[in-house]
């Protein structure tokens, strides 16, 4: 099984590694991450997992509906450095994220390659009405989003006073600067033969 590896800059601004098995992603969902470490809103109901699920929610909609676009300078592999607009950059050795999202259908956990996903400058209305196409895997079809198939991805803030944070498996590590590479065939798995 591959796993992804990703080198960026912690909170205290130290160059470090991390590796992930499921997505790490720049952009919203790092904000929704952010938004739910801080969240106390819920700490009264009685059900940990509802606190979790509560917070989660109202985080997700407070991070929507004052939702920015960032500009990012991206490099696949050995290709050319281009500028894109996202509001979520997702860098997907498998399929799912986000409890349940099927953010990179086509994503296989042994192929030695990362699953790229951006979704562009898209709009809030855009965003409620499309929601569903995340769960399902259908939002491919949607214009702002972009899928690449890559090795290697560097990622950095256009603007590079502006910090843009980094999750990685539902974990918020750090921020930009980012390198993302494969490491094929990291994990091998036994079975007992029967």
């Amino acid at each position: 099984m591959d796993v992804g590896k990703v080198t960026f800059h912690d909170h205290s601004g130290n160059e470090v590694s991390r590796y992930f098995l499921n997505v790490s992603s720049v952009g919203l969902a790092a904000d929704i991450v952010k938004r739910v470490k801080s969240a106390k809103v819920f700490d009264w109901l009685p059900v940990e997992s509802m606190r979790g699920r509560a917070n989660f929610a109202v985080s997700t909609l407070q991070e929507v509906m004052s939702l920015e676009p960032d500009l990012v300078r991206v490099r696949f592999d050995d290709g050319d450095e281009k500028t894109l607009q996202t509001i979520a950059f997702c860098v997907a050795n498998s399929r799912y994220f986000g409890g349940g999202m099927l953010i990179a259908p086509n994503a296989k956990i042994n192929d030695g390659l990362l699953n790229v996903v951006n979704i562009g400058d898209i709009g809030t209305a855009k965003i409620f009405l499309n929601v569903h196409s995340i769960y399902r895997g259908t939002h491919d079809s949607l214009k702002e989003v972009k899928n690449t198939l890559a090795r290697r991805i560097e990622i950095s803030s256009v603007d590079p006073s502006k910090q843009i944070f980094l999750e990685t498996d539902g974990e918020l590590p750090g921020q930009l600067p980012a390198v993302y590479e494969i490491v094929p065939n990291a994990i091998r798995i036994r079975f007992p033969r029967r």
